[in-house]
């Protein structure tokens, strides 16, 4: 019987030293877990098992794009037990596509050399295919190749097109990159992240605006909602010198305990931080000059009870300015448009008012506002790949908003860790190719309480 399949070889690396090296008993162990994988791999993505070849699978698939699935997949699953241990097992895989003849439960063909031949001559961790392979998958699929070059196989007559299919590690679940809630356990990458974005110049533009409409001036009493580490408040406290006062305020003790520190460290005496919500500002009435906030609305579920306590706090003829983006409107290009789709719309729903930045403006007119002014700081980024001209920029993506957004995806189960580990594999080929693009939006509003 003739077929068309897709072939997959499987092979341990240096299977024969680690048997030594383990003893008979761990090296037997190793081996059965080692098969216990592979097989649920396969079952996974539709792969029948051939037979095994001492460490090694020979296995066959009907879909050229499940075979590569199932190839990354091992890799994938077996980087992370080495992240783990780093002694485990490490495999090669070698993938070929084209007609097999089945006799006795075995297959035989060209295809089935080309795939045996590539496993051995792929290196630890490395996934090779032919040519065939790639042009099957590539349309259909956000897998990436990198071109080998001709290879000649033994027995084969003639050399062979070989590529390499790019894999990234999995993508571990946790919330990176949302500061509804910042704790021990990650408050040094919410640091680390706020740092960042301090020198990159599009958020800059953003507080230059807040600092402009808010317009603080000597003697005033200021109000930071959502300080962070403090950076913002301690420029205003400057502005309103020592005659004047600012109060940031926090939901995180982390955070205000790392903002009392640096106020400390800085010289600065007419700051003080406090740990509280956004929604229950513990001020009087008409208590303070003026208030701002910077990309914390869209964390409150009750954005317009946030409003309001800005406004009920503020004297008459104080201003207020708030500024937030809305992730409804942000994107990035990507090849995989259903993929890319379902990782921003985690980004988004995993927001309490991921949408908040359109709303701005009206909230801010219900809430009696007068003389209202609404300006929206459109943000397009290219280049984030090494030596780019905002190297701030390149790295705060590179390190914390593409692992950040793919992480929280799989939080959201939009997405499995496998195709948010493709998702960043098909951002990391864009930047490679001088091709990456996202798009933001963030909406600054500012009003002044009526005086009367």
């Amino acid at each position: 019987m003739t077929r068309t399949a897709t072939l997959m070889f499987t092979d341990v690396v240096e299977s024969t030293a680690r048997a030594v090296r383990k003893g008979p008993r761990q090296a037997e162990s190793e081996r059965v877990a080692h098969f216990e994988l592979v097989r649920r791999v396969l079952a996974e993505h539709g792969g029948s098992e051939v037979k095994t070849l001492g460490d090694g699978v020979m296995a066959a698939f009907d879909s050229t794009v499940s075979a590569v699935d199932a190839a990354v997949a091992l890799q994938q699953r077996l980087h992370e037990s080495n992240r783990v241990n780093p002694d485990s097992v490490e495999v090669r895989v070698g993938l070929s596509v084209g007609e097999v003849d089945e006799a006795d439960g075995d297959l035989f063909g060209p295809a089935v050399v080309e795939a045996a031949r590539l496993c051995a001559e792929a290196a630890p961790g490395q996934v090779l295919c032919t040519f065939m392979v790639r042009a099957l998958v590539q349309a259909h699929s956000g897998h990436i190749f990198d071109r080998i070059g001709d290879r000649t196989l033994k027995g084969l007559p003639d050399p062979v097109a070989v590529e390499e299919v790019r894999w990234e590690a999995l993508v571990a679940p946790g919330l990176h990159g949302n500061f509804a809630t910042v704790d021990d356990t990650t408050a040094s990458s919410a640091l680390a992240c706020l740092d960042a974005q301090r020198e990159v110049p599009y958020f800059r533009a953003v507080r230059d605006r807040l600092m402009s409409l808010l317009a603080p001036s000597p003697g005033q009493t200021l109000v930071d909602v959502g300080s962070g580490t403090g950076h913002d408040a301690l420029e205003l406290a400057r502005r309103v010198g020592a005659a004047g006062s600012v109060i940031g305020i926090d939901s995180s003790d982390r955070m205000v305990s790392e903002a009392t520190e640096r106020a400390k460290s800085a010289g600065v005496t007419n700051v003080e931080f406090r740990v509280c919500r956004a929604e229950s500002l513990p001020f009087d009435d008409e208590s303070v000059d003026g208030a701002r906030s910077d990309r914390v609305l869209q964390y409150v579920a009750d954005a317009p009870r946030v409003v309001h306590e800005l406004r009920r706090i503020t004297r008459p003829g104080g201003v207020v300015a708030v500024a937030d983006t809305d992730w409804g409107v942000s994107m990035f290009d990507c090849d995989d448009l259903d993929l890319g789709a379902r990782v921003e719309q985690a980004w988004t729903s995993t927001r309490a008012s991921g949408t908040i930045g359109r709303r701005l403006y009206g909230l801010f007119v219900r809430a009696g506002f007068e003389d209202v002014e609404v300006f929206a700081h459109a943000g397009v980024v290219t280049d984030i790949g090494e030596g780019a001209g905002d190297q701030a920029s390149a790295t705060l993506y590179r390190d914390s908003i593409l692992p950040g957004m793919a992480a929280q995806a799989v939080d959201a189960g939009t997405v499995t860790a496998e195709e948010a580990s493709r998702w960043i594999a098909l951002q990391r080929e864009a930047i490679r190719e001088q091709r990456f693009l996202r798009f933001v939006v963030m909406f600054v509003v500012a009003g002044r309480v009526p005086a009367t």
